[in-house]
């Protein structure tokens, strides 16, 4: 069992996994059309969609989903070599998606943008994934695939990227997913403080509502007593 995960970097103690966890893993061989970016894919989409948030656990999960000719293959990786998920993902895609045409590759890396729905944990890893499938002779130098990287963006966040001045792709990366984190935190806080605010006016407004109730109510009896002396017939 423990030679089953060796190549991981993951805790001592166990990992309490998810319950029937098994039933959401989809499985990789290396064979037919089913390619490594695909079952990565999916399987990120996976740990989103259920919550599986522990790197850990993704990890633990994503490992049972090699079968095959990769299963072996992944076994005989290093021993904790692997710190992280998208450290696995980028080694079971070096090794095992399919080659495509160089200028095919070249086309994608000069065009890749960052989806309007995607995160930009997943960006990186799907920009680094075609950098690194560039042939050696044609793939463009770190210092190029550095300045390259932020173009990927909306020239708001290209600009934040850029004015940090990182050093290497790695840091710039770990910026831009520190910059996303940030703008959903901010965007949550907005909509809590929305979602406090309408509380707040409808609050006020059913208060008024009830003193104008209560106004009407005491009003009432006055303009009925008003009304009164004004029949009244005196002899």
């Amino acid at each position: 069992m423990a030679n089953r995960y060796a190549p991981l970097q993951l805790p001592r103690n166990p990992v309490a996994m998810p319950q029937d966890y098994q039933t959401k893993i989809t499985y990789f061989d290396g064979t037919g059309s089913y390619t490594a970016l695909q079952n990565t894919k999916k399987m990120q989409d996976c740990f989103e969609n259920y919550e599986i948030d522990d790197d850990n656990v993704r990890m633990n999960i994503f490992v049972q989903s090699l079968t095959g000719e990769v299963r072996p293959w992944f076994r005989a990786l290093p021993a904790n070599s692997i710190a992280d998920p998208v450290a696995l993902y980028q080694t079971l895609i070096n090794r095992w998606e399919k080659k495509k045409d160089p200028l095919h590759i070249l086309s994608e890396y000069d065009t890749i943008k960052i989806g309007s729905q995607e995160v930009v944990l997943h960006y990186c890893a799907r920009f680094n994934n075609v950098y690194n499938a560039i042939p050696q002779n044609l793939r463009p130098p770190p210092d190029l695939a550095l300045i390259k990287f932020p173009d990927g963006f909306d020239s708001d966040m290209a600009y934040q990227l850029r004015e940090r001045a990182p050093q290497t792709l790695a840091d710039m990366q770990n910026i831009a997913i520190s910059v996303e984190a940030n703008l959903i935190t901010k965007r949550n806080r907005e909509k809590l403080l929305s979602r406090n605010n309408l509380q707040h006016l409808s609050k006020n407004w059913m208060q008024s509502s009830r003193v104008s109730m209560d106004l009407e109510i005491e009003w009432k009896p006055l303009k009925e007593n008003h009304h009164g002396k004004d029949n009244k017939v005196i002899l």
